[in-house]
């Protein structure tokens, strides 16, 4: 037997932007948003404290400016991050395939990670309090020899990860018997 390097020719391959993709469910956002102001909120109002002392204390015009001022820089974070973080879940996307699971996440660097199934090791399903109360779940799929998480999932319903993890889990074992 003779080893043998064929050409192959990169425009018949197919397409990663071809892949329809499939959003993930419609409390993703919500649960986002509400994710993002239990982490802001306290910021926020942690700011305060410092921001009245500082006026109540030394009552000087530079700490009547200084002080209103603290509090302003995580509202701004906040009011930048937080409908950022709600149009990530809005763009998110996942497809199922004959071979592969593809994944599609970004609002300004667009990630799409395509995992074939033969080389998926398991699938598990998790949910957080957060996500338990809006109904979600993720799935998190690892490949062999991988330390960590491959790939995640958030934004699913906790149904439909469910479905996916047994689809994921059976075309693995048809991957390694076929």
């Amino acid at each position: 037997m003779s080893f043998q390097n064929l050409q192959v020719d990169v425009d018949e391959l197919p397409q990663a932007g071809q892949i329809e993709f499939q959003p993930l469910a419609q409390a993703y956002p919500r649960q986002m948003l509400i994710q993002h102001l239990l982490v802001f909120g306290p910021i926020v109002l942690a700011s305060l404290i410092p921001a009245v002392l500082l006026v109540a204390v030394f009552r000087t015009p530079a700490s009547y400016v200084v002080g209103p001022l603290l509090p302003v820089i995580p509202l701004l974070l906040a009011a930048l991050l937080i409908p950022l973080a709600v149009r990530r879940a809005r763009t998110a996307g996942v497809a199922l395939r004959e071979h592969d699971i593809a994944f599609r996440r970004g609002v300004f660097f667009r990630k799409v990670v395509i995992l074939p199934f033969n080389r998926l090791q398991h699938a598990g399903v998790s949910s957080g309090p957060l996500q338990r109360r809006f109904g979600l779940a993720s799935l998190k799929l690892y490949t062999a020899g991988a330390s960590g998480i491959d790939l995640q999932i958030d934004g699913l319903t906790a149904e439909r990860a469910a479905t996916l993890r047994e689809h994921v889990t059976a075309r693995t074992g048809d991957a390694v018997d076929g």
